[in-house]
């Protein structure tokens, strides 16, 4: 079974205790939080997410386990840079090292709405969604090093190495021994070695610019409020990579599996067809080819170590039995796109 982290959770206790002794230390914007009620809002894999209310509004306390500053200073950094385009939240406080919880936490005004189901992303909420993509991606690259990471791949071949170098080994791994998962490694290296048959029209990418991106955009990540604005969140994992990457990456994320297929396609048409990037389209369609065999690998690979995962201790797993059927989805997926690629 996965093993548990050192990481304690934080209690709502604790949470009222900190917000009642940052407002008694003289804080500027706090002092709605000394007699503020505090609730447990959510969690992600790697923070916890509290809520404030108090007679000035309400705040989100997201607070990180210890070792995972960067990443509040990285979230910070993003926001307070995208603070013109006005869709993300609003901080109030950043502290890589909070004493009185022993971690990192980053205190924004809470924004309106609700998480979006990807069966629920309209049309409006899709043209939404890449004007603002259309205005983060145009953005000029910041002076900041902690902005100018890389967050994921720069081109297709950055796609191939990694399911390449994943292949290998899961082919090393203990699970190898296991008849059902050679199976499904057999098919994957067949898709695998099929990719590497079409013109992946690397030259494309020759001159082309990386851009800033949140790096986690999917349907999780996206409130939609009471008037239909979206809004996005959570952006400790933004940096430099390919525009056209991020927007294909969101449509072949498996929560968004759920889009009918006329409107994925309409969300990466629309992108293409407002980018300044004259090989958006063609772009695009390489990696549509790409996507689903990365993340049927990137699945069985969650498969492969599910038994060493170090989660957590408020992170519940997806089951095997799902993964497995992730798994099989994709490969389906995969044959259709790349069949349809080796005939055009």
């Amino acid at each position: 079974m996965p093993r548990s982290s050192s990481h304690s959770p934080i209690d709502t206790k604790s949470v009222q205790r900190y917000a009642r002794n940052l407002a008694n230390s003289g804080h500027p914007l706090a002092s709605s939080f000394i007699d503020g009620n505090v609730r447990l809002l959510g969690h992600g894999y790697n923070n916890q997410l509290f809520e404030i209310a108090g007679d000035y509004g309400s705040y989100v306390f997201k607070i990180y386990p210890v070792g995972h500053a960067q990443r509040l200073i990285r979230e910070n950094t993003m926001l307070s840079f995208l603070k013109p385009i006005g869709a993300m939240p609003d901080v109030l406080l950043a502290e890589p090292y909070a004493k009185d919880l022993r971690a990192p936490v980053l205190i924004y005004k809470k924004l309106p709405g609700q998480a979006v189901q990807a069966e629920a992303l309209d049309r409006d909420a899709l043209i939404q969604l890449q004007d603002l993509w259309q205005k983060i991606h145009r953005l000029p690259i910041p002076a900041d090093p902690v902005l100018r990471e890389s967050a994921g791949p720069r081109m297709p071949t950055d796609c191939m190495w990694y399911i390449e170098k994943t292949i290998q080994s899961m082919a090393r791994s203990e699970a190898g021994s296991n008849l059902i998962f050679q199976e499904a490694c057999a098919q994957l290296e067949g898709l695998f070695q099929n990719l590497r048959r079409l013109d992946l029209q690397t030259g494309l990418w020759q001159a082309a610019p990386q851009c800033l991106c949140q790096a986690d955009c999917r349907p999780a990540n996206m409130l939609k409020d009471e008037f239909g604005k979206i809004w996005l969140v959570d952006w400790e994992h933004a940096g430099l990579m390919d525009p056209i990457y991020e927007v294909a990456g969101f449509f072949w994320y498996p929560e968004t599996l759920a889009l009918p297929g006329q409107d994925r396609e309409y969300g990466m048409r629309l992108y293409c067809e407002h980018s300044e990037d004259k090989y958006a389209f063609e772009k695009m369609q390489v990696y549509q080819s790409i996507l689903p065999v990365q993340w049927a690998t990137r699945i069985l690979k969650m498969i492969d170590e599910y038994d060493e995962q170090v989660t957590q201790p408020w992170v519940t797993l997806r089951p095997v039995e799902d993964l497995w059927r992730d798994v099989t989805g994709y490969f389906q997926i995969a044959h259709k796109m790349i069949e349809e690629a080796l005939l055009r």
